[in-house]
């Protein structure tokens, strides 16, 4: 069966806040190697948060290391709070910003 669209119809797609996030992060995770300049995702492990009052969203990737849970030290939303964007599109080359343990804490604890 051929799918098409009949003359004169019309096919709508709304979605919520939380569908909206949900397609930004499935859109980032399918892409990982694309999106962070990786080779094999399977060795990556992505967090990722969304405000949904002001619409911002961030995506932190880490080595893998043999484990599921980021560092303690790594505070997903207090990173949404307090980080600069880092790009105005995901397909911009230098899109993100590589930060070590330190400079992520720096950030996380900066004022608001």
């Amino acid at each position: 069966m051929k799918k098409a669209l009949p003359d004169g119809r019309y096919r709508i797609i709304k979605i919520s806040r939380d569908a909206v996030y949900e397609a930004v992060r499935e859109e980032v995770k399918d892409h990982l190697e694309d999106f962070f300049d990786v080779s094999d995702c399977t060795k990556y492990i992505s967090h990722h948060n969304m405000d949904f009052e002001t619409g911002e969203y961030i995506c932190c990737v880490e080595n893998f290391n043999g484990t599921l849970a980021s560092p303690p030290e790594i505070d997903i939303e207090k990173l949404l709070e307090n980080m600069e964007d880092t790009t105005n599109s995901l397909y911009n080359p230098g899109r993100y910003a590589e930060l070590s343990l330190e400079e992520i804490t720096a950030i996380q604890n900066k004022s608001a």
